[in-house]
C-alpha cells in the first residue's frame, strides 16, 4: 500500500468541526467568548486560536462554575481542543458520580 506523505507545514487548518454535544457547545461557547471570536470547532487548537495561560486561566474558572468541575488551567493549556477539554468534564462528572453511588459523601 501506498504511504501518505505528512502534510506541509503550510496546510491548511482542519475543517471546521461543530460541537456534537451539549458539553462541547458550552465548552466552545466559553472558549469564542475568552479568545474574542464567533466560533469555536472542536478540533481547533487553543494556541492557534490566540490561546495562552491568562485565557485558560479564565477558562478554567467558567468551567468551573458552570460544571462544578475542578479543573486546572494546565487541563485546559494540555487539551489543546475544545473536544478534548469536554471530554475531561465528562470524566470528571463521571467519576464523581460513581464515588456518590458507590456510596461516598458529596463534595
Amino acid at each position: 500500500a501506498p504511504t501518505q506523505a505528512p502534510a506541509p507545514a503550510s496546510a491548511p487548518v482542519a475543517a471546521h468541526v461543530a460541537p456534537r454535544t451539549e458539553t462541547e457547545r458550552v465548552v466552545a461557547e466559553i472558549w469564542a467568548e475568552e479568545l474574542g471570536l464567533d466560533t469555536i470547532g472542536v478540533e481547533d487548537d487553543f494556541f492557534h486560536l490566540g490561546g495562552d495561560s491568562l485565557r485558560g486561566l479564565a477558562i478554567a474558572a467558567r468551567v468551573k462554575s458552570l460544571f462544578d468541575v475542578a479543573l486546572t488551567p494546565r487541563d485546559v493549556l494540555t487539551s489543546r481542543t475544545v473536544s478534548a477539554l469536554a471530554a475531561l468534564v465528562e470524566e470528571s462528572i463521571l467519576r464523581e458520580l460513581e464515588h456518590v453511588a458507590a456510596g461516598g459523601t458529596e463534595r
